[in-house]
């Protein structure tokens, strides 16, 4: 690191390494949720105090050499992030999309297997050995279809403990 002459200070290159390395960090925790704003006035001045030590003539070969990586690295990453923030605002990040399908099948969950999971915790408090989950959702399935044809309209199961055993109880689907 030479000391240039017309009294402004050296550049570190180690430094500007170190700064586009948090920066990196950063971006990552905003594109996972972690953090709510982009760290864009860090990369503006990173950017800025990258351009200004390019103009510089006093570097040494090395430290120039050094700089220019660190200046492509930081181009590839700010097309990385200028893309994905595209995507973001477009709502095709891949992210938010696999976020966004977790929630829609927790919401979307089969009620015969929230009652297979119900009466499955019963039995297990009760001291009983739960029943197989197949042949469980395939009763349930033929019990279903017997009941809804039977009465002309949908149904629903619920569990309950009856004097310390888990029991199903049929429910109109449209109440709660």
């Amino acid at each position: 690191m030479k000391r240039p002459s017309d009294g402004s200070k050296p550049i570190d290159v180690n430094d500007l390494q170190k700064r586009l390395e948090e920066l990196r960090r950063a971006w990552d925790r905003y594109f996972q949720g972690i953090d709510r704003v982009p760290p864009v006035p860090i990369r503006e001045k990173l950017g800025r105090e990258l351009n200004q030590a390019r103009m510089r003539r006093d570097l040494v070969s090395t430290d120039r050499f050094r700089l220019q990586q660190v200046q492509q690295r930081f181009n590839s990453y700010g097309r990385l992030w200028d893309r994905q923030m595209r995507e973001i605002e477009a709502g095709t990040f891949k992210r938010h999309l696999a976020k966004a399908d977790r929630k829609r099948s927790a919401k979307t969950k089969d009620p015969d297997s929230v009652t297979f999971e119900a009466y499955g915790q019963l039995c297990k408090e009760a001291g009983i050995k739960a029943p197989n989950r197949s042949e469980f959702l395939a009763k349930l399935a033929s019990k279903r279809e017997v009941l809804e044809s039977k009465h002309g309209h949908a149904i629903r199961f619920d569990v309950r403990d009856k004097d310390g055993r888990p029991s199903l109880m049929v429910i109109r689907a449209d109440q709660d």
